[in-house]
C-alpha cells in the first residue's frame, strides 16, 4: 500500500527535522523538488507493517492538490494560517484527515501555542511530539498513528 502525505508548516517548524527521525529507523531514499517541483523534499518510507510512504515537505500550502492522503500541519512557536491551509486541503483534497502537529514543546512558546490551540479548537485532530528527544518512539508513534488515519 502506498500512503501520499504532505507535511506544510512555517520555515523552522521542525517539518524536515521530524522527517530526519523517522529516516533513522526505516529504509528510505530521497528526492530534492528543486526548481521542477512544487515541493522542497520528497522522501520514500518503507515500513514492513505500514507499508510505503510517500512524504513530501513543503513551507507553501498551495502545494496542496488531490494526491494526498493525509496533510500534516506542522506548528512550533509561531502558528502558520492553519485556517487557509485547511480550507485550502478541503478544497483540493476532499475530506482527507488533517492533523496538527506541535513541535518544539521543549520550548514555552510553543507549548503556549500548543495549549491556546487545543482549547480554541477541539474539534481538530492535534497532537504534539518532540523530535529533538533522542526517544524514537515518541516520534514513529504519532507518525503510525497519522499514517493509520491516511489509510482508512
Amino acid at each position: 500500500m502506498l500512503t501520499n502525505l504532505l507535511i506544510i508548516g512555517n520555515t523552522n517548524s521542525g517539518k524536515t527535522a521530524y522527517i530526519k527521525k523517522l529516516m533513522e529507523d526505516w529504509d528510505y531514499h530521497q528526492h530534492h523538488g528543486g526548481e521542477v517541483r512544487s515541493y522542497e523534499t520528497m522522501v520514500c518510507l518503507h515500513h514492513p507493517i505500514l507499508g510505503d510512504v510517500h512524504i513530501y515537505d513543503s513551507c507553501e500550502a498551495h502545494v496542496v492538490n488531490d494526491i494526498y492522503d493525509c496533510v500534516i500541519i506542522m506548528c512550533a512557536e509561531k502558528l502558520p494560517p492553519i485556517e487557509q491551509y485547511k480550507n485550502e486541503i478541503v478544497e483540493k483534497c476532499g475530506d482527507i484527515p488533517v492533523i496538527i502537529l506541535f513541535n518544539k514543546l521543549d520550548l514555552e512558546d510553543a507549548r503556549l501555542s500548543y495549549h491556546a490551540y487545543l482549547e480554541a479548537h477541539p474539534e481538530d485532530m492535534v497532537r504534539s511530539c518532540s523530535v529533538k528527544d533522542q526517544n524514537i518512539g515518541m516520534v514513529e508513534d504519532t507518525f503510525k498513528e497519522i499514517v493509520s488515519l491516511a489509510q482508512d
